[in-house]
């Protein structure tokens, strides 16, 4: 059965038909010719800069993960309490809605009553001296 990559089966043996005639000492090995006029010192000192400003700015980045992360720790925290107080809130309602043995839903009613009353005997009162005042000529 012939091997798709060529040969007998047994795969590449070396590097030569994949890149070209060669040329060089042995198999396996790359030339590199680099222009002359490019300095790679600037190079490097230009990728340490960029470096320098990628660390710069992952530091930023996890200190405003940290930030993110109290933050919402914080928040949780707040809905907590809220929930516990509200649950505890909800439990007072209830236990007041259940609680029979007072009195509270009359004594309210008589109150309400009460002002009611007093707000129209005001008003009477209020109505007959203006027209007391009107028949003496006081007003």
């Amino acid at each position: 059965m012939a091997s798709p990559y060529g040969g007998r089966g047994q795969g590449l043996r070396d590097r030569q038909g994949l890149f070209g005639s060669g040329g060089g000492n042995g198999p396996g090995e790359v030339h590199l010719t680099m222009d002359p006029s490019w300095d790679l010192d600037s190079e490097v000192d230009g990728l340490r800069a960029n470096i320098g400003r990628m660390k710069g700015l992952a530091l930023d980045i996890q200190e405003e993960s940290r930030l993110n992360s109290q933050l919402l720790n914080n928040l949780e925290e707040t809905f907590e309490k809220a929930r516990a107080n509200l649950k505890r809130t909800m439990k007072r309602v209830d236990r007041a809605f259940k609680f029979t043995g007072s009195s509270h839903i009359l004594l309210l009613l008589v109150f309400a009553i009460g002002v009611i009353m007093v707000f129209y005997i005001w008003t009477k009162i209020y109505n007959m001296g203006k027209f007391v005042g009107k028949v003496s000529g006081i007003l």
